[in-house]
């Protein structure tokens, strides 16, 4: 898979994050290729298993931020309803939203895998 069908199935608008990595494309692919060795969501994933609110939104928030950077909307937007739910306390929302970021997550590294 070529870098513009990871985008267009990954809906990341190339343009812009190239422009944030100053047009270099290949220290882009550096680390997008390197997201899915990233440890945020394994942490989150403990996280929501112990029932650990603080490290719940730490981990997501980890996770925002890493997506952001790499121009991952998707799963920006999921994990980032994560965190707004731990701060709004509203644990209850939790288990679905982490569903959603599960399967977000699940998607985005199978189609950065296939980068070639």
């Amino acid at each position: 898979m070529t870098i513009q069908e990871v985008a267009a199935e990954l809906k990341i608008d190339l343009n812009v994050e190239l422009a944030r990595y100053s047009g270099n494309q290949t220290l882009y692919l550096k680390f997008l290729k390197d997201f899915p060795n990233d440890s945020s969501f394994s942490l989150l994933k403990q996280a929501m298993e112990q029932r650990k609110h603080e490290e719940i939104e730490r981990s997501a928030h980890a996770l925002r931020q890493n997506a952001f950077k790499l121009g991952l909307e998707e799963l920006y937007r999921a994990s980032s309803e994560i965190v707004d739910a731990v701060r709004q306390q509203e644990p209850q929302q939790l288990p679905k939203l982490f569903q959603e970021t599960s399967a977000i997550y699940s998607h985005t590294v199978e189609v950065i895998e296939e980068l070639s």
